[in-house]
């Protein structure tokens, strides 16, 4: 196996490992750079994001690594 492959397996294992929520989830995210946290329902799950709606209707990217937590399941 050549250093590419080893590479692209280590970072497979890294992306398997990151908590993904699932479609209809209500989540809380953090962002201590801007002050704010924000609420919402996730509406869209992309490669290493997701994309989810506040109350006040707005939508949100978030990267998986980023500081959410899951509040509610749908």
């Amino acid at each position: 196996s050549g250093h590419y492959n080893d590479t692209q397996t280590i970072y497979w294992k890294y992306m398997a490992k990151l908590k993904q929520p699932k479609l209809g989830d209500r989540i809380l995210h953090k962002e201590p750079a801007f002050r704010r946290e924000n609420e919402g329902v996730v509406i869209e799950i992309l490669g290493m994001q997701f994309v989810y709606k506040t109350d006040s209707g707005e939508e949100r990217f978030c990267l998986f690594k980023e500081d959410w937590k899951k509040i509610s399941e749908k």
